[in-house]
Formats: structure tokens, C-alpha cells, sequence
């Protein structure tokens, strides 16, 4: 008689996102706005990308088509999205099978979406008032978790000395001990980078205080 041997697939894909806009580690944290989601699978499958909720496979036909069809790498190319501080990305895949994710066994991570730098406010002592000390202590407030210099020079935050640091962590409430004002106008220059994890937005000269 004759043996017929058969390896049985009725399992969809298992699938893994990888990286969103360039940060490979959860959780996510960019200043991307048009990420590129990466994802692996279990076996070859061809893949797509949506923001618009959890769906199938099918549900995301309208949706990001993934490149890697047929194999077990798959990328992703988002348009530009708005900053937000949670955004969730879903991977839905099909293996050569057609066994389709489902909603419930698709990929799904989220990644906050900043590509705007600090916004400083509350400076003590205020900008334009009257001071005694060429050493002052200036302290403010942040929107967001951030690392700040200061600089008697008009300088981008990378471009000032580490030494001149104001904090020794990003926080949002922030304390500089500025030295070396000469007593007449003097212009103490701030400038802050937060904590995205990939490309952190960083002050310009354009947009230091």
C-alpha cells in the first residue's frame, strides 16, 4: 500500500512587532511621525498594518500594506500620524495556507509619538526683573519629562556643556545654577532635551529660552 504523509498548517501566524520608528525596545518611544513598524512571523506570511483598531487580516484590506510578502520579515511604512502619547500599531498577517490573524491573536504594541521639544515656564527669578548675584539659581517647570542646560552663549542644547547641566535626570521640575554674569544685562540662555528614546527633540538656538 501507499503511504500518503501530510504536514497539517490550520494555525494562523504568530507575529511578533519588533520595532516602531526606529525604537526596538518596549515601551515605545519616538519622534518619528511616519514609522516604520517591523514584525516577524512564526512561518512565511504576507502581512499588514493599521492603527484604526483591532482587526482581522482581512478587516485591514484598506489599511498599510507590509512589505516581506512570503517570508518571515515584514515592514511596515506608516504616513505621517499625529503626536500622541499613546498610539496603538496592530500587525495582522496570512500564512501560504490562507489561515488569517484574527482579531484576537493579531500584534498589537503602542508607542508615545513626540517630535516636539520642552516647553519651559515659571521661571524664578523672571525673565527682565532686577537681580542680586552674578551666581543665580534659576528654577522652572517642563510639559514633559526633559534634561536641561544653561549657557551665558546662545546655544542649542547639544552645543552646551555637559558641565552646566541642571539636573541629574530628566524630570519636569528643574533647578540651574548659572555662574559667571558680570553684573551689567546679562542673557542666561536654557535650553532642554527630553526623553524620547529614538532622536530625542532637542532645543535649537531657534527655540532655547
Amino acid at each position: 500500500n501507499t503511504e500518503l504523509t501530510y504536514t497539517i498548517d490550520v494555525t494562523a501566524p504568530v507575529v511578533t512587532i519588533t520595532g516602531i520608528g526606529g525604537d526596538t525596545s518596549s515601551p515605545y518611544n519616538i519622534s518619528d511621525t511616519s514609522p516604520l513598524v517591523t514584525a516577524t512571523t512564526d512561518e512565511n506570511a504576507n502581512c499588514r498594518a493599521s492603527i484604526d483598531g483591532d482587526e482581522t487580516y482581512a478587516g485591514m484590506l484598506d489599511d498599510i500594506d507590509c512589505t516581506g510578502d512570503g517570508g518571515t520579515s515584514h515592514s511596515c511604512q506608516f504616513g505621517t500620524l499625529s503626536e500622541s502619547g499613546s498610539t496603538t500599531f496592530y500587525v495582522a498577517c496570512n500564512d501560504t495556507g490562507g489561515n488569517s490573524n484574527s482579531a484576537a491573536n493579531n500584534a498589537a504594541a503602542a508607542a508615545e509619538i513626540d517630535a516636539s521639544t520642552p516647553t519651559q515656564s515659571g521661571h524664578s527669578p523672571a525673565s527682565g526683573t532686577t537681580i542680586y548675584t552674578t551666581s543665580p539659581t534659576i528654577t522652572f517647570s517642563s510639559n514633559e519629562n526633559a534634561r536641561c542646560r544653561w549657557s551665558l552663549t546662545d546655544l542649542a542644547y547639544g552645543d552646551m556643556s555637559g558641565s552646566n547641566t541642571c539636573d541629574a535626570g530628566f524630570a519636569t521640575s528643574h533647578s540651574c545654577s548659572a555662574s559667571g554674569l558680570t553684573g551689567t544685562s546679562d542673557i542666561v540662555y536654557v535650553a532642554c532635551a527630553d526623553d524620547t528614546s529614538v532622536y530625542p527633540n532637542n532645543d535649537t538656538i531657534a527655540s532655547n529660552t
